[in-house]
């Protein structure tokens, strides 16, 4: 996963992740997605897409939906805007 992130993050633009299968993330985990977003800065933004209510709790529990170029989309519990929608 590391290497993927690294390579879309090299190209620059925004990159977009489905999270709706992941059921769970620990600290390795949202490590790739900051550094993933700090990659990013200035050339596009990280969007997470759809998480999981645990997953979403531990997005929210570590303020990571807070970085200034990622976005939160849906998730199980309507938490954040689009919830339910289709992402382009």
């Amino acid at each position: 996963m590391e290497e993927v992130l690294e390579s879309a993050a090299a190209c620059g633009g925004d990159l977009t992740l489905d999270l709706a299968g992941l059921t769970f993330i620990d600290s390795a985990g949202l490590h790739l997605l900051i550094r993933a977003a700090d990659a990013l800065r200035g050339r596009g933004r990280l969007r997470l897409v759809e998480p999981g209510r645990s997953v979403a709790r531990v997005i929210e529990t570590t303020g990571l939906e807070q970085l200034d170029n990622l976005e939160v989309v849906g998730g199980d519990d309507g938490r954040w805007p689009g919830h339910g929608t289709a992402v382009p």
